[in-house]
């Protein structure tokens, strides 16, 4: 049988590039091939082996430099090689990009998959509900303090 790479989707967080998490720096020391956004901090690319292959994957605006579907069909390809791609997203992939859509392309093919725990999404491992998006106060709740004089 074939081997088949591994897809990684990682956070690259809120763009320091000390906010990544060990796991990822990990993952993105073995990276065969990297596929990574526009708001991804650029000292990030220097943790991948020199020998990777780097693609941009960006998307500002209207100005996509890999359409949606054609970017979900390369990482299965890489993997399909037998590489180990590192999908790098700026900010949270399952909160602020296309996470769910480039995971969901895989489970149809053959690729075995790891999905890369975001910082945003354990909080649902311990409650088994997903983190607040936002958390805006309620006017309910405020209390007034009216000794204000």
């Amino acid at each position: 049988m074939k081997h088949t790479g591994t897809v990684h989707l990682v956070g690259a967080g809120p763009g320091d590039a000390g906010l990544l998490t060990l796991r990822g720096a990990e993952l993105l020391g073995r990276a065969d091939v990297v596929v990574y956004d526009a708001l991804v901090n650029p000292d990030l690319l220097r943790l991948a082996p020199k020998t990777a292959e780097m693609i941009y994957g960006g998307k500002r605006s209207r100005d996509h430099a890999i359409p949606q579907e054609d970017l979900n069909q390369l990482l299965v390809a890489k993997a399909k090689e037998g590489k180990t791609v590192v999908r790098l997203k700026g900010g949270d992939p399952y909160i602020f990009g296309r996470g769910g859509e480039e995971r969901g392309t895989g489970s149809s093919s053959s690729v075995r998959r790891w999905r890369l725990m975001s910082i945003a999404k354990a909080p649902r491992r311990s409650t088994g509900r997903p983190p607040a998006r936002t958390r805006r106060p309620n006017p309910a709740t405020r209390a007034s303090n009216s000794s204000r004089g």
